[in-house]
C-alpha cells in the first residue's frame, strides 16, 4: 500500500509462504517439510485475524493431495507446531489466551450505520465492493495478463492441483471479506493478490513462447511499470485506466492522510504566508505539519464559500458531489485537493 504498511500485507507475505510450504509439502511429504508448513501456518494467523479463513482451505488442498489419514496427521502437526509460534511471538506464557480475546474482539468497533461510499453511491454495504475495488486498483495490464494466465492454464492442461492452490487462496480471500468485511478498502483483499500475481506470471511466461506473443508480453508488462513510475511515490492513490480520472473510492484506498509532508511543501512555495484551512482525514496531528491550518468542516467549503484557501482530503472530497464539481487549484500527493477561493467568489 505505498509508504503504509498494515497488517494485510503482512497476511499476504505470510500466506503466500504458508502455501509454499504447503506445495513443496505434498510434492514431498518429509518431516523438515512438515515443520515448515506448521512453522507458516503460525506466521500467518499470526499476521492477521482473517488467516482463519485459509485454514480450511489448506484443509481442503491436503485432502486431495494426499490419503486422508495423512492429511488429517499432517495438518494436526501444523497446528500443534503454530500455536507454538503463536505463543512464542505473543511474548507472554498465555500467548494462546491472548489470540482467543483478539480473536473474538475483531469488528466490535463497526458502526452499522456508516455509510459506504462507491462509484458515487453511499450506503451501508455494496455487495460488489471488492470485486469492484480490485477491479479499479489493479493495473489493467495486470488483470489482462491474469486472464491470459487462465487461458493459459488451461491450454497447458495444468494438473487440478495446480489450478486449486492458486484459486482456492484467492476465491477464499475475496469471498470472506465479500460477506463479513466492512466495505472500507481494497487493503483487506490483499493476501489475495499474490495467487493472481502468479497466475499474471503464468500468462506472460506463456506469451514469451509464442512469437506473436512476445510484444505483447512486453507492452504489458511496460504498461505496469509506466503506472507504477507514473504516479510514484502516491501508490497509495493510484487508479486505473478504468476509473476515468474521477474518486471512486474513498478511506484508505486513496486517502490516510499520507500527503501533509507534500501539502507543507505546497505551501511553502505557493501558500505566500495565507492560513489555509484544513479538512483532514487521517490520524496524525495536522499542526505538527502544518502549524498555521484552522479545522474545516467539509460541509462548510462549498461554491460561493468566503474567500481563502482551503485544503480537503480526497476522502471527503469523493463524499460531497458539491466539492468534486469544483476544480482544485492543484491536487497534492494525489490525496490532497486545494482549493483557492477569490474574494468575486463570494456570493451577493
Amino acid at each position: 500500500m505505498g509508504t503504509l504498511a498494515t497488517m494485510d500485507m503482512g497476511l499476504a507475505a505470510f500466506a503466500m509462504l504458508f502455501f509454499y510450504a504447503l506445495w513443496q509439502y505434498v510434492k514431498t511429504p518429509d518431516t523438515r517439510r512438515l515443520i515448515y508448513c506448521g512453522v507458516a501456518m503460525g506466521l500467518m494467523l499470526s499476521a492477521k485475524f482473517s488467516a482463519i479463513f485459509l485454514l480450511p482451505v489448506a484443509a481442503v488442498l491436503l485432502y486431495v493431495a494426499l490419503p486422508w489419514r495423512a492429511a488429517i496427521r499432517a495438518f494436526l502437526l501444523w497446528t500443534g507446531i503454530a500455536a507454538i509460534v503463536i505463543q512464542i511471538l505473543y511474548l507472554s506464557p498465555g500467548g494462546l489466551f491472548l489470540y482467543k480475546t483478539g480473536l473474538d474482539s475483531v469488528n466490535q468497533d463497526h458502526n452499522p450505520d456508516y455509510l459506504v461510499f462507491l462509484a458515487g453511491q453511499l450506503d451501508h454495504s455494496f455487495a460488489s465492493y471488492f470485486a469492484v475495488a480490485w477491479l479499479l486498483k489493479e493495473p489493467l495490464a495486470t488483470l489482462l495478463l491474469g486472464g491470459i494466465g487462465l487461458w493459459a492454464m488451461r491450454q497447458l492442461e495444468f494438473p487440478r492441483l495446480t489450478w486449486l492452490f492458486l484459486l482456492l487462496p484467492l476465491l477464499a480471500i475475496l469471498t470472506a471479506h465479500m460477506l463479513f468485511a466492512d466495505d472500507l478498502g481494497v487493503r483487506y483483499i490483499l493476501p489475495a493478490f499474490p495467487f493472481a500475481h502468479l497466475i499474471a506470471g503464468i500468462g506472460a511466461g506463456w506469451l514469451l513462447t509464442l512469437r506473436w506473443g512476445r510484444p505483447l508480453a512486453v507492452a504489458l508488462v511496460a504498461w505496469i511499470a509506466i503506472a507504477a513510475i507514473a504516479i510514484y511515490p502516491d501508490s497509495l492513490s493510484y487508479f486505473n485506466e478504468a476509473a476515468g480520472g474521477k474518486l471512486m473510492l474513498d478511506d484508505s484506498n486513496v486517502d490516510w492522510g499520507q500527503g501533509l509532508k507534500q501539502l507543507r511543501d505546497w505551501l511553502d512555495v505557493n501558500g505566500k504566508g495565507r492560513p489555509v484551512r484544513l479538512a483532514y482525514f487521517g490520524s496524525f496531528p495536522p499542526a505538527n505539519y502544518i502549524p498555521n491550518a484552522q479545522p474545516l468542516d467539509p460541509g462548510d467549503l462549498k461554491p460561493g464559500s468566503a474567500p481563502g484557501l482551503y485544503a480537503v482530503s480526497a476522502h471527503f472530497v469523493a463524499r460531497r458531489p458539491e466539492l468534486a464539481r469544483m476544480k482544485p487549484t492543484a491536487i497534492v500527493g494525489h490525496s490532497i485537493y486545494i482549493y483557492a477561493l477569490p474574494p468575486q467568489s463570494v456570493s451577493p
